[in-house]
């Protein structure tokens, strides 16, 4: 138990902010809304005020967001993905299974839009729906050498005193349950950890699958040499 208290975070040091639509793109949405608080005149800035944080159109920052990634991610197919050691190419594959043909075909498309194919089988002629096109740590790392900004992935999780061992912790809607802690999972560009404060967002499991939501600190948090948020 003393453990899992020393290697979690209390929840309370954030405001967590759900998207305002389920539909595939919670990486995108949950991403988006954290870079356009934080953009002012162009610039990231280090730490936002709670009540400075504004609701816009969600949906269209997300599609800006899923664009950029999808442009950049294209032009580095060669760039060392560092913590595999593996190229942007072969992160596709690990990540979603897919060629880097079908993935530059499938990923224009907007991951929260329905999109139908026309599959031509000889004379015959049937349509599909497009596989989904969620974000995952490549898109990620993506963003994260866009803008020159660690990622922060927290996971929800919550001590089981009879089990003794960590399970899923539970939110309801953004408030969480008693006793649940939020557990860093993952840091993305630990490059850039000196040179700005990192994006925090929230990975949970739902009925759905999983799912992202930002999380806003309520005082500035940099990640040190350990990567711990100070």
């Amino acid at each position: 138990m003393e453990d899992f208290i020393n290697n979690t975070y209390d929840p309370a040091m954030f405001c967590i902010q759900d998207v305002t639509e389920y539909d595939n793109s919670c990486l995108y949405r949950s991403i988006g809304n954290i870079i356009n608080n934080r953009m002012i005149d162009n610039k990231m800035i280090d730490f936002i005020e709670i009540d400075n944080i504004m609701n816009v159109d969600e949906k269209e920052l997300a599609r800006k967001t899923q664009k950029d990634t999808y442009e950049w991610v294209l032009n580095h197919l060669d760039k060392i993905y560092p913590e595999l050691n593996i190229t942007i190419s072969d992160m596709i594959l690990n990540c979603h299974e897919m060629c880097v043909d079908d993935y530059i075909e499938y990923y224009k498309y907007f991951a929260g839009d329905l999109v139908i194919m026309k599959i031509k089988k000889g004379d015959t002629i049937t349509t599909e729906v497009m596989p989904n096109r969620w974000g995952s740590t490549l898109e990620l790392y993506a963003i994260s050498n866009i803008y020159k900004v660690p990622i922060c992935v927290f996971m929800s999780q919550k001590y089981d005193t009879k089990k003794e061992k960590c399970v899923t912790g539970r939110l309801r809607n953004t408030k969480v349950e008693k006793g649940v802690r939020f557990k860093l999972s993952e840091v993305i560009g630990k490059e850039h950890i000196k040179n700005k404060t990192p994006i925090i967002i929230l990975w949970r499991k739902t009925r759905e699958g999983g799912h992202y939501m930002s999380l806003y600190p309520y005082k500035e948090l940099w990640l040190d040499e350990e990567y711990k948020l100070v």
